[in-house]
């Protein structure tokens, strides 16, 4: 949820087991050490099992959290269903906590230090098998004020169009990729935010490759998005209905946890 983000806790889940859920539907409201951000479905189904409740603190990126059925009369399946005995039997559950060691899809950290002090932002990752998104439209345009909770732009998946907050604060320095790009892989570079705003013309010939050269962290983008998703709802465990297990998002390019 934010470009230093390592672990998020779970500060309310607006939807109960037994309820349906639609794309697009918030499930729950993740915090970060910045922001509270709302974590939307990008699947539709049942919310069959819970299993880490309000409050639930520093969980890592790709811990499952939740399981998602496809039919309501499935639901009472879930109802003893626990990770650790589920990846006995080949599941995607446990997939979810190595996927957490992947990784970063850009390190906002390691700016190029030729530059005003910024961070670059990559697609963020706004579901736990997301691979690459379309940016639909930017709602903040270059020279904008961005404060932590500022709807950046919609991104589309396969599924839904999600809005991307901002977590950070600053001033939108450069829009690399425009409104209708197709197919960005997550962690590719699509926009700098820089912190002052009489720096933002310093960024008006930016090029990530560029940057890369001098050893910041926007060419490390595209390599990371090659990293194994949060979680494998394709390999479901065969024993039980047809459903996805829900590891906590990657809702940021560099977010692990």
């Amino acid at each position: 949820l934010s470009p230093t983000m390592s672990q998020g806790n779970i500060a309310e889940w607006k939807k109960k087991e037994g309820d349906a859920v639609a794309a697009g539907d918030v499930l729950c409201e993740v915090e970060t050490d910045k922001a509270t951000i709302e974590w939307e479905s990008v699947e539709e189904g049942f919310l069959a099992k819970v299993l880490l409740p309000d409050g639930s603190k520093d969980v890592p990126v790709g811990q499952v959290v939740a399981v998602l059925c496809e039919e309501e009369a499935d639901v009472g399946a879930f109802a003893s269903y626990e990770p650790a005995a589920a990846a006995d039997d080949g599941d995607s559950a446990g997939a979810a906590p190595a996927a957490s060691e992947a990784p970063p899809a850009s390190s906002p950290d390691l700016p190029n230090l030729s530059l005003p002090p910024h961070a670059v932002l990559g697609m963020p990752s706004l579901s736990p098998t997301m691979s690459q998104g379309n940016i639909a439209e930017w709602k903040k345009k270059e020279g904008d004020a961005v404060a932590a909770g500022d709807v950046l732009c919609e991104v589309e998946t396969d599924k839904a169009t999600i809005e991307w907050e901002s977590v950070e604060e600053g001033f939108l320095a450069k829009v690399l990729l425009p409104d209708g790009s197709k197919d960005v892989p997550v962690g590719q570079v699509v926009a700098v935010l820089c912190e002052e705003e009489a720096d933002v013309g310093a960024f008006a010939s930016y090029e990530p490759a560029a940057a890369a050269d001098d050893g910041d962290s926007a060419g490390a983008a595209p390599a990371a998005s090659e990293a194994p998703p949060a979680s494998s709802p394709d390999l479901p465990n065969l024993s039980l209905p047809p459903h996805a297990v829900l590891g906590m998002p990657s809702l940021s390019p560099t977010m692990s946890q």
